[in-house]
């Protein structure tokens, strides 16, 4: 794993001022996997034995587990037996009258690898997405990214077009999660920058409520083999990265 993320303190507590970002892989030895499925639900286990394949129940298992122990751990939330409700859009959150504060908070996996982000109060979303060369990634962006994305994705450098897309993809991904909105807000009505590069992504956005100025686009350094982004609207936040 990268060198960014760090080895966290016992002490480390949830704060208005940070947004801690966990990463996990999720190809965990049986006894790890049963040691997050302790964490949750009934409603969750139940859910998770409707996955028809194992991977996706570990990793189901994994991230839900590790949500629930940070969770936990750094907001000193008493979980248990404690559902989720969720959004419209399958946004998960927490009722404030069993946390007792405003917790915000979003997942992601995909293909081995699971991101789990918190912080105390505004709105966040985390999207983590597998690199998938194979990706007719010019048809993809024809059909959902904005005409200002489709010219810089064009334009950039021969061979990083896969690259920029998964990047472009992600921070989209994780502004509309963090909005509890889902596709149905529009990919099209606004953009985002391109560079995969770049630690903090531009923003745009039009004839909508949000105000972009209020929004921070991070990208997150996870392996090569994947791309991953967070949005949230604290831009003063500052960011822990941190080994599950």
């Amino acid at each position: 794993m990268n060198d960014n993320w760090q080895t966290p303190p016992d002490d480390l507590g949830i704060s208005p001022r940070h947004v801690d970002i966990w990463l996990t892989s999720t190809e965990l030895e049986e006894d790890q996997v049963r040691a997050y499925a302790k964490y949750l639900s009934q409603a969750e286990l139940a859910r998770a034995q409707k996955f028809r394949s194992k991977t996706g129940y570990r990793e189901y298992i994994v991230t839900r587990g590790l949500l629930r122990q940070v969770l936990s751990e750094m907001a000193g939330l008493d979980l248990a037996g404690v559902d989720f409700m969720y959004g419209e859009h399958g946004k998960p959150w927490l009722d404030a009258r069993v946390s007792g504060k405003t917790v915000a908070f979003n997942v992601s996996h995909s293909h081995g690898l699971a991101l789990v982000a918190l912080t105390l109060g505004g709105r966040l979303g985390v999207d983590l997405e597998k690199i998938r060369p194979e990706v007719e990634w010019r048809d993809l962006a024809g059909r959902y990214f904005a005409e200002a994305e489709i010219r810089a994705l064009e334009n950039r450098p021969q061979g990083d077009g896969l690259k920029a897309f998964y990047a472009c993809w992600t921070r989209k991904e994780a502004f509309v999660k963090a909005l509890g909105a889902g596709v149905s807000y529009g990919l099209e009505q606004f953009d985002v920058s391109v560079d995969p590069d770049e630690d903090y992504a531009a923003l745009t956005i039009r004839g909508k409520d949000e105000d972009a100025a209020g929004w921070l686009l991070k990208n997150l350094p996870v392996p090569d083999s994947h791309a991953a982004a967070l949005a949230v609207d604290w831009p003063a936040s500052r960011f822990r990265l941190w080994h599950a």
